[in-house]
């Protein structure tokens, strides 16, 4: 089965996988500061924290003349977290320290509980999964807030006491935690003792990313470190949330895209936490949610669906579990427009994944397609309406060069069925003489010989007995 995109919205596409890891037990979501830069939390995001650091340090020469922002030149000479470094060496290691300062900044909205409904989605989404996993580069413990009711069930990792990366649930605050100030991670002598020194930043994240598909949220990916790692990993299970998908940087990490667009609201991303709940509520709709769901959808007959009703209808065929073939004889005991046949041979999606052409191309049938070919006939063929016959002959016209035992096996059976007008059956009937002498299976063909109408079939007969 090839990949394949979910419409959980009606503008955002997800990839299957990342649903599917969920459901399975295999995904991770990873949260960098964007999330908290939503109101009412409002935190900065990090060139906005150097900036405030800067002026309570009163390390102004860092800054714009308007002190609005962090000169461009010093971030491209030190960094962000160079700047922080310097910082941190004139202050000294005792008394009012850099981090203590951060800790100020940062700690107000958690004692406020300020948390925002991207900090909401993303709870209820990791609690959909069957382990709770969150990994967040993040310091400020809004997603630890005890309105979210975690604090006896999950546990919280805070570097440099990180757990394994292949093993986990809970919480991980990659860079530490306000709950312990001057363990959090923010100079470049701090990141180089996590990722390259002691390295164990670097060593949760490459077991992490090995074992696990990643969901990037809120995250830019522009940290240099995690750059050099993303580099390093090569093709890997990572996705991201993003309003900017075609940026050729993801491409150069190796991360996949989940597009989305911004708002016109003073909350720009204010689709993400949509976006979440959509997967939540997708992940935990029970079976016959989605059967009654899919019985809507299909009440309406074929017609221009919007995505998220498109998407339902490619789970009935795509789904890959044990309850595939239960799910599309559902779906087709709903239905008895021959109209449908149209709609689900040229669905881009099925058709790529060859959900109707499968029929028609050699090799054994699997149990999807034998349910598909059975259906087909049954729709256009086993009944009085000339418009389905001649569809389903225009389909067939279509493929006749590549029948296969498989489908004849199936046309025999439809033309010795007492339900087949008679007409039908003589026409598949002479369908079939043309592929008779290429049938493999002379025990088979002697069987339905005992069962065909011989004055309604007289070509077929025939052409069995030469056979």
């Amino acid at each position: 089965m090839k990949e394949f995109g979910h419409w959980i919205t009606g503008e955002t596409e997800i990839n299957n996988l990342v649903l599917k890891a969920l459901i399975e037990d295999n995904l991770v979501l990873f949260v960098g500061a964007g999330i908290s830069k939503a109101s009412p939390s409002s935190l900065p995001l990090f060139d906005e924290l150097v900036r405030d650091v800067c002026k309570i340090t009163d390390n102004t020469e860092y800054l714009t003349p308007t002190e609005k922002s962090v000169k461009k030149n010093a971030i491209n000479l030190i960094g962000l977290d160079g700047i922080l470094g310097r910082i941190s060496d004139r202050m000294g290691g005792t008394g009012n320290t850099l981090n203590d300062e951060i800790e100020k900044i940062l700690s107000v909205a958690f004692a406020e509980g300020r948390v925002n409904p991207f900090h909401q989605a993303i709870i209820e989404l990791a609690k959909a999964s069957p382990t709770f996993r969150v990994v967040t580069t993040n310091q400020d413990r809004l997603l630890e807030w005890k309105g979210f009711g975690l604090a006896d069930s999950i546990s919280v990792y805070n570097a440099p006491a990180l757990p394994e990366g292949t093993d986990f649930k809970g919480i991980v605050n990659l860079h530490g935690s306000i709950s312990d100030p001057e363990k959090m991670i923010f100079t470049d002598r701090d990141f180089g003792k996590a990722y390259i020194t002691k390295q164990y930043c670097s060593r949760f994240l490459t077991e992490l990313f090995a074992k696990f598909t990643v969901l990037f949220i809120g995250y830019s990916h522009d940290d240099p470190l995690m750059k050099y790692h993303a580099r390093g990993l090569g093709a890997s299970k990572r996705y991201i949330l993003t309003d900017d998908p075609n940026n050729s940087k993801w491409e150069v990490l190796g991360i996949k895209t989940v597009g989305y667009k911004k708002t016109s609201s003073q909350n720009k991303h204010g689709e993400v936490p949509n976006i979440l709940n959509a997967m939540t509520n997708y992940v935990t709709m029970s079976p016959s949610a989605k059967r009654n769901k899919i019985k809507s959808i299909v009440e309406k007959g074929p017609q221009p669906y919007t995505n998220p009703e498109k998407s339902f209808i490619r789970d009935v065929f795509l789904d890959d579990s044990d309850r595939v073939i239960e799910k599309i004889e559902f779906f087709f005991s709903n239905i008895n427009d021959y109209q449908w046949l149209s709609f689900l041979y040229n669905d881009e999606v099925l058709s790529e994944n060859n959900v109707i052409q499968s029929i028609f191309q050699n090799g054994e049938y699997d149990a999807r397609t034998r349910v598909v070919a059975h259906w087909f006939l049954r729709i256009c063929f086993c009944t009085e309406n000339i418009q389905a016959n001649n569809y389903g002959y225009e389909v067939l016209s279509k493929h006749t060069w590549k029948l296969n035992d498989h489908f004849i096996r199936q046309v025999l059976s439809v033309i010795i069925d007492d339900n087949t007008p008679d007409a039908v059956a003589a026409n598949l009937g002479l369908l079939c003489s043309r592929f008779i002498h290429e049938y493999n299976d002379v025990f088979d063909l002697g069987y339905y010989l005992t069962k065909i109408n011989y004055p309604k079939n007289r070509g077929l007969v025939h052409s069995i007995l030469e056979y």
